[in-house]
């Protein structure tokens, strides 16, 4: 049985004449209810391999989870060639959700020491860690009409209001994490590859992002 990953964006250019697929991560009908539409199609099946939790039955509640994730990474690339569906001819023919992948544009990968290393030390909130990790943008627009995507944490908030029963068991799982399970991710990546500021970077993007959505659905 053969399969192939497809793009989200060879889909929805086919399904709405009006989608554009030209332009990565700019394309305004990119938005969290086409996402979440798409993974509520019976159809679709949910990656091979995944463990089913009781709450998460459907494709768009697994989804509800990768919105959580980018939330909580800060992931900035979200766009409509970095999700999309496992094809796999059969018989039977199967569609499966892909798993979440490219996350490298996260936890501030992009920033120089010597800006890590600034925010890391700012006692003006303006320029700190937290401030940084308050504007990671989504790959997902609000509306078609909209001027700028969303910011993750909006992504997420909006998918959660669809899915209310996914969002809390998402946010119950995240909940129960501490610093010393971020720390061992960490732990597990060789010293070479990644360096002290870095490090220290990403974990407290990682403690600001968590206390962020956690306060955001408790005020929901």
């Amino acid at each position: 049985m053969g399969c192939e990953y497809v793009t989200v964006n060879a889909v929805l250019s086919k399904l709405k004449p009006a989608y554009k697929d030209q332009r990565r991560y700019q394309v305004r009908q990119h938005t969290v209810c086409v996402f979440l539409a798409l993974g509520a199609n019976p159809l679709l099946e949910l990656p091979v391999g995944h463990a089913v939790p009781a709450a998460v039955r459907r494709t768009d509640d697994l989804m509800i989870g990768y919105l959580m994730l980018d939330a909580l990474i800060g992931n900035q690339d979200r766009h409509d060639e970095n999700w999309g569906f496992v094809v796999c001819v059969g018989p039977p023919r199967h569609i499966l959700l892909a798993p979440t992948f490219d996350h490298a544009s996260s936890l501030g990968r992009n920033e120089t020491d010597e800006n890590r290393l600034k925010r890391l030390t700012n006692r003006d909130r303006g320029g700190s860690v937290e401030a940084y990790a308050e504007r990671a943008r989504s790959g997902f627009f609000e509306t078609p009409a909209a001027r700028r995507t969303m910011t993750t944490l909006d992504a997420f908030m909006v998918a959660a209001k669809v899915r209310p029963g996914a969002s809390r068991y998402w946010i119950e799982a995240l909940s129960g994490l501490g610093s010393s399970d971020f720390e061992f991710i960490f732990d597990q990546i060789p010293k070479p590859l990644i360096m002290t500021l870095a490090r220290e970077f990403a974990l407290r993007m990682l403690e600001a992002n968590k206390r962020r959505l956690l306060e955001a659905v408790s005020r929901r």
